[in-house]
């Protein structure tokens, strides 16, 4: 059993922001140890009634952009013992500990299709990996987005943070209210996406309409970007 520290609400929230800029120094340096071991940490510090997972530190973390790459799960392959023949087996454990971190299921299924290149396994053995991931988290009942399959190798797995969200139209005036089906700052609607690719942290997604959208600022929270018929 984990041994709660709890906090009081302003040391919880400068832990907290200690806590983002160590790990905007993680990503730079590419520690994905670090920001492994700093993620453990976490699961001991909350503010409130202890185990309470609506006060815990560790989902305020997880929203990082660092823990939406995919070299960083990348990392936690890499770290394990494989024997041969285990690849499928490891696999699967990382994609599992995705799952139950709370990464989206387009980022567990990126993983799926990306590792086994990654890691320089051969086809049978990578076809093995990506099976035995998907159907370890979400058995047959995954079905990717709008053909955003595109994106399944991208190595920069900020794209995830957008949820595929590229818009219909653009809103003018004080915008309304925030749409319910997007997440994308100025925009409305949501059309489906045939084509994307990945460039630096932003994000390009052509549409089914025959729209381009680039995605140039993505949050946990937001997307913005700029949408050219």
């Amino acid at each position: 059993q984990v041994q709660m520290t709890v906090l009081d609400r302003t040391g919880f929230e400068v832990l907290d922001s200690l806590c983002g800029a160590l790990l905007d120094a993680f990503e730079h340096e590419e520690n994905y140890a670090g920001a492994h071991e700093l993620l453990q940490l976490s699961a001991s510090f909350c503010t409130g009634p202890q185990h309470s997972p609506a006060t815990s530190l560790t989902p305020l973390l997880l929203r990082h952009p660092l823990y939406s790459l995919l070299p960083f799960w990348g990392d936690r392959t890499a770290r394990r013992a494989i024997p041969p023949g285990g690849e499928a087996d490891a696999a699967a454990s990382v994609a599992s500990e995705m799952a139950g971190r709370g990464a989206s299921a387009d980022l567990v299924s990126a993983y799926a299709d990306w590792i086994g290149t990654e890691r320089g396994w051969n086809g049978t053995v990578c076809e093995e990996v990506a099976e035995r991931c998907r159907d370890c988290v979400f058995g047959e009942e995954y079905q990717p987005r709008g053909g955003c399959g595109a994106l399944g190798t991208a190595h920069d797995a900020t794209w995830s943070l957008a949820s595929y969200r590229h818009p219909s139209t653009k809103m003018t005036g004080d915008g309304g209210s925030r749409p319910d089906d997007g997440t994308v700052s100025g925009h409305a609607g949501c059309v489906p996406v045939t084509a994307a690719d990945t460039l630096a942290g932003t994000v390009a997604t052509g549409g089914a309409d025959g729209s381009i959208f680039w995605a140039y600022r993505l949050t946990s929270d937001d997307v913005e970007g700029v949408r050219v018929r």
